[in-house]
């Protein structure tokens, strides 16, 4: 147990440091910007090409996992929805977003670090994997959902077309992607090569959780803070619970892989959630306190999932 309160509380410790410089205006939305910039651009990429490029953990079963990890994702999303709307009434436009803020996981920002802390390279290939389609998956289809909720039928696929293209072009996909290729060449990467992108990711851990906590402290708590609780109740426990049985029961993942899919189910509400909220103006301060509650309330359910799943 001492191991994971060595694990855990260092990486919120970095997230509390970057909440506080932002609320006492010491980095200014500006600068929390550019930091965030600067992560997802440069300091992340190099993390997840390195781990892709050198890793020598298999991937044989990687339909495997993607298997355990979105049959359960996609279960709760479904709940989610029937929830929204026989509890709470919600519109199904609201419903998808509800469904989003409990199944869309920080698995960039938080999830990187906190795996690598805790497994190491290593972890760092399934959580790849399943990072690799996560945002595809559920951005595409909250984006269908929405805009059916809405009546565009037709702007919903157009919608769908432009997230996933849009995702396809990101960094964080492409920096997988070129890892892979250079994997499957065998070549070692070149030393001057090797030692830059070793200097950009040793500054990846730190800066996402400095900036994701600069980020949180411009979140408000907002809205229907019953509802958000219930999001954040299925978010945290419900969804990493489904994900632990079908990666166990189901499919019969190995021990790492099984964590990681569990851990990473069990990671709060990522901020894209809020952001897709804020694109369509609907379901706003909902969105923001789920990401904002969850990523509080992580720091012991996440300590519990690693001293149970790490064995530490």
């Amino acid at each position: 147990m001492s191991a994971v309160v060595d694990i855990v509380l260092p990486v919120f410790a970095v997230i509390l440091l970057g909440y506080a410089f932002g609320r006492g205006r010491f980095l200014t939305a500006e600068g929390a910007r550019g930091l965030g910039a600067f992560v997802y651009y440069v300091a992340i990429p190099a993390v997840l090409f390195r781990g892709m490029a050198t890793a020598v953990a298999g991937m044989g079963s990687s339909l495997s996992l993607l298997g355990a990890y979105f049959a359960g994702a996609l279960a709760v999303f479904g709940a989610s929805m029937a929830i929204g709307r026989l509890a709470f009434g919600l519109s199904l436009a609201e419903q998808g977003l509800m469904a989003l803020s409990t199944g869309f996981s920080n698995s960039v920002q938080l999830g990187i670090p906190l795996v690598l802390a805790a497994f190491g390279e290593a972890g760092l290939v399934p959580l790849t994997i399943i990072i690799s389609v996560h945002s595809l998956v559920l951005l595409s289809l909250t984006t269908v959902v929405v805009e059916a909720g809405r009546g565009h039928a037709g702007g919903a696929l157009r919608m769908a077309e432009a997230t996933a293209l849009a995702i396809a072009g990101n960094p964080v996909i492409l920096s997988i992607v070129a890892g892979l290729l250079w994997r499957v060449t065998g070549l070692p990467l070149p030393s001057p090569l090797r030692h830059l992108i070793d200097l950009l990711a040793g500054a990846g851990t730190p800066a996402a959780l400095f900036s994701l906590g600069a980020t949180l402290a411009g979140f408000r708590l907002a809205g229907d803070l019953a509802e958000s609780l219930v999001v954040v109740a299925i978010k945290l426990l419900a969804l990493p619970l489904v994900v632990w049985l079908l990666a166990t029961r189901a499919f019969h993942l190995g021990g790492l892989e099984t964590a990681i899919a569990t851990i990473c189910a069990a990671l709060p509400t990522g901020a894209n959630a809020f952001i897709l909220a804020q694109r369509y103006e609907l379901y706003v301060a909902r969105a923001a306190s789920s990401v904002l509650i969850s990523t509080a309330l992580s720091v012991v359910t996440l300590g519990a999932l690693l001293a149970a799943l790490a064995g530490r």
